[in-house]
């Protein structure tokens, strides 16, 4: 499951989801350590009980069931043989906690941040105790836990547990254990969102070197790490070279894989993205109408991923000023989302604060403050009231106030987003830097409405 968000000085800030290729979940990262262990575990079985308990085949079911995106399923069957391996094996067993830890990763792709990251601690606690600090299990377990933390807004701890289980993988595997480049990866991922872009790059380029000389070009690793690269220069500004680097990726991926490969539709996606950033609005909406038709057919309506370029579409359109067929799209996006997500899941918070963003510019402003006010109300008890999306959503909600001509109100909040940015993000980050010039912008025109009453109520429409 990632999340860009882009912060526009005179407009509402738009949740751009980039679809990236996670380098290491809870799947991947614990099913390396049970393929280790397993014969282990099942040595303790009687000959009786040799055969592959039921829970096990659930787990594998499970995993097929969060790749199609059909999340509530996975979860229920996840549930269902957590409940065998406990009673068949016992709550410490090893294989009960590869199933409690698998569940943690479904609960995480459903926005049910707060369970996820309560299971992993148990998990964590349960394999330290029995396995050390130093175990593959432990160590892929809390790399999943910090996976959480990120996308809970809980960066300084991620980013910490992240270091510490690198530094462990390089001294027991090396600088070139793909386990090790995993971690190196992520922790990119985290210094990108604590808005570290710099050491982010030099982290993504560092692991790319050794996965083209390691392994080759055109292999899937050195593929996604290439992707997240083009994630990172996007973020600095370098669009040029970002572009480049997922116009390589996607011509491999459309010749390995096939134009309707999953993995070639998020390359389209994220070069999308990097086009729609560029203002290359109509090649953008041509690649976005194209992902989406092949999502759509290959998906279904409503899988995660489908929805994400409906989305992502709509923001394309809301460029062009084609906000009518903007607003369609994402009230369709969030009433599936509603349906299917709830109401607290992150993707549903975004399509809110998106679908608030076009009609804050079509002028619909009182529906646009409602969807925003509930959004943050979510975002402040899901989130946290530092979560970067929670800010987002405030400093939108703000954006609305100043168009409405409440001024007091809008001041108020931008201080507040300000603040807290400059106390997460630190002084010189993009976000902050934004914040304070709209928090400075307000505070000037609330200024000159006092010496000249004459001016109109709304600093964005004095120009």
């Amino acid at each position: 499951m990632a999340v860009l968000i882009n912060i526009a000085t005179s407009a509402p800030a738009m949740w751009w989801p980039w679809i990236g290729v996670v380098l290491l979940t809870a799947l991947v990262g614990v099913a390396s350590w049970w393929g280790e262990h397993r014969q282990e575990a099942h040595a303790k079985r009687s000959a009786e009980d040799a055969a592959e308990p039921e829970y096990l085949k659930q787990v594998r079911q499970a995993g097929q069931l969060q790749v199609d995106g059909d999340f509530a399923e996975a979860e229920a069957t996840l549930r269902a043989a957590l409940g065998q391996a406990r009673a068949a094996a016992g709550e410490e067993d090893l294989e009960t906690l590869i199933v409690r830890s698998n569940l943690a990763s479904v609960l995480q792709d459903r926005g049910e941040l707060e369970e996820a990251e309560t299971t992993y601690r148990a998990v964590l606690k349960v394999a330290q105790r029995l396995f050390g600090e130093e175990d593959p299990m432990t160590l892929a377990v809390r790399s999943n836990l910090a996976s959480v933390l990120q996308d809970r807004g809980e960066l300084e701890e991620a980013e910490t547990t992240y270091r510490a289980v690198l530094k462990v993988a390089q001294r027991l595997f090396g600088e070139e254990d793909p386990e090790t480049l995993a971690v190196r990866s992520n922790l990119a991922s985290v210094l990108q969102d604590r808005g570290e872009l710099e050491e982010a790059e030099t982290t993504y380029r560092a692991v790319l070197k050794i996965w083209q000389r390691v392994l080759s070009e055109e292999h899937p690793d050195t593929l996604a790490v290439r992707n997240n690269l083009a994630s990172v220069l996007k973020a600095r500004g370098e669009s040029e070279e970002a572009e480049g680097h997922l116009r390589v990726v996607l011509k491999i991926r459309q010749r390995v894989l096939g134009e309707e490969h999953p993995d070639t539709l998020t390359t389209r996606h994220n070069l999308a993205a990097v086009l729609k950033g560029n203002g290359e609005w109509e090649e953008a909406e041509t690649m976005y109408r194209a992902v989406l038709k092949a999502r759509q057919r290959a998906l279904g309506e409503e899988h995660p991923n489908t929805l994400t370029t409906r989305s992502n579409l709509a923001t394309a359109l809301k460029e062009r000023g084609e906000l009518e067929e903007a607003e369609g799209h994402l009230r369709a996006v969030l009433k599936i989302r509603q349906r299917v997500s709830g109401e607290e899941h992150p993707d549903t918070l975004a399509a809110r604060n998106n679908l608030a963003a076009v009609l804050q510019d079509r002028g619909e402003l009182e529906e646009a403050e409602a969807h925003l006010r509930a959004g943050l109300k979510i975002c402040q008890r899901v989130l946290g009231e530092e979560h970067p999306n929670t800010l987002t959503t405030r400093y939108n909600l703000a954006s609305a106030l100043r168009d409405r001509g409440e001024l007091e109100e809008a001041e108020t909040t931008y201080r507040a987003v300000l603040k807290a940015r400059q106390r997460v993000l630190g002084e010189e980050h993009p976000d902050t830097l934004d914040a304070r010039e709209m928090f400075e912008n307000v505070r000037s025109f609330k200024t000159a409405q006092l010496e000249h009453p004459e001016l109109d109520r709304s600093p964005a429409e004095s120009g």
